[in-house]
């Protein structure tokens, strides 16, 4: 057994710790927005199809890493214009998962000469980097963080409320082609120090653990990096000690970690069990009497239940325009001689109301599809994007504002709408 002493006294662990240090950064990144954007296992698919490019890029006399970065970037492209789509298509990533392994492997029986260079990529070989290849690595992570940082802003807001982003003119297909590219990327380093086939170990499983630990958006970022980091230099660390593969040394890590957070939550989901079951009446109908019956609808929570009675509904009401001329939805009216018609919303009523109702008309077109409303919504738009559904959607709002408006005065449920179990 060797001694934590002499670790740094070889060249080879030296650029292990330096490489390691890089895709871990890029790694935790990288990792926290795939996790949060539930694609991992599209990550995953493109770690596969990253296989076949290294060995292909080997058959023509290429180096293997370009050919995995090269077909990674490729694929992760084509998965993000796939858009929204992405999320039905497990089937068809896992046929072209294992038709990419069989591909690689096909490859390698036609040229075996630099085999085993290749075949490092699909296990890991992060004792055999070289400088060159740290360098490139440090490249390819300064790429991807930066292109990462330059659509954090809109990435975050895409992956939280699509609805919501696309109504405010992000777009979702665009995001999530760069998005990919640079998961791309993160996952081609990545074969350098685990291989493709435990990719998960370094990018997807200290983000989990990290949105396990924190609800903070920064601070989540951050640990998953730290947690990246230690996983890799301590798998080194244990390697040089025991004589044992790294990459088993960063599985048995990640394997822990995720124990560990596991407990963590069971005894935390217990604590807070206890204490629900212990609050007295009056503070589970904080919200009053409005606000519980809006909780009885599917698709409108506490939050948004609260904002609906404080701000609306404890007002009272003549007709339903003055209902939607209060929250600023009503048309607004446009006369020129013989011509009378009404254009726009005035916008000049409760400013936060009229959020409030726009953002829960998208969550009701989720949660609601077979309502009238929704029906309506998706009679007049079909399978158009863009102006038309932000323009529609605010007609939702209106009618949908008028809709709880009778049904929280006089009990009329939203026709097909349906109420919580």
């Amino acid at each position: 057994m060797r001694t934590p002493d002499a670790m740094f006294t070889y060249d080879f662990m030296q650029n292990a710790f330096a490489a390691a240090g890089i895709v871990a950064v890029v790694s935790g990144l990288v990792g926290f927005f795939l996790v949060l954007r539930a694609q991992t296992f599209a990550g995953h698919a493109l770690s596969h199809v990253g296989f076949a490019g290294a060995t292909g890029a080997v058959l023509v006399g290429l180096p293997p890493l370009w050919g995995l970065v090269a077909l990674t970037l490729a694929a992760g492209i084509g998965m993000g214009f796939l858009g929204e789509r992405l999320h039905q298509r497990d089937v068809a990533i896992g046929i072209v998962l294992a038709m990419s392994l069989g591909c690689g492997l096909l490859f390698l029986h036609f040229f075996t000469a630099y085999a085993t260079q290749a075949t490092a990529l699909l296990f890991g070989n992060i004792l055999g980097v070289d400088a060159e290849t740290i360098w490139t690595l440090l490249g390819l992570g300064i790429v991807a963080v930066t292109a990462l940082g330059a659509i954090s802003r809109p990435l975050l807001f895409a992956s939280l409320q699509p609805e919501l982003a696309e109504a405010k003119g992000v777009s979702l297909r665009f995001i999530s082609v760069l998005f990919l590219a640079v998961v791309a990327l993160a996952v081609a380093e990545c074969a350098q120090i685990v291989g493709v086939l435990l990719v998960f170990a370094l990018m997807v499983g200290p983000a989990a653990a990290a949105q396990q630990c924190t609800l903070r958006f920064w601070h989540g970022i951050a640990l998953a990096v730290v947690l990246a980091l230690a996983e890799a230099w301590l798998g080194l660390v244990l390697a040089f000690i025991t004589d044992w593969p790294t990459r088993l040394e960063l599985v048995m890590l990640q394997l822990a970690k995720l124990e560990a957070e596991r407990d963590k939550a069971l005894q935390a989901n217990q604590v807070m069990s206890e204490q629900v079951g212990k609050k007295p009446a009056a503070e589970t109908t904080s919200i009053g009497e409005t606000g519980a019956q809006l909780l009885r609808l599917r698709g409108i929570g506490p939050e948004f239940a609260s904002v609906l009675s404080l701000e609306a509904f404890y007002r009272s009401f003549a007709n339903r325009r003055e209902v939607a001329a209060y929250s600023g939805l009503a048309p607004s009216p446009w006369k020129s001689g013989g011509i009378d018609v009404e254009q726009g919303i005035s916008k000049a009523g409760n400013a936060r109301l009229r959020k409030t109702v726009i953002q829960v008309a998208w969550l009701w077109l989720r949660h609601q599809p077979e309502s009238d409303v929704s029906r309506w919504f998706h009679q007049r738009v079909g399978d158009r994007r863009g102006r038309i559904r932000r323009i529609t959607i605010v007609a939702v709002a209106r009618k949908l504002l008028v809709a709880l408006w009778r049904y929280v005065t006089q009990g009329l449920v939203p026709t097909g709408a349906e109420l919580k179990a």
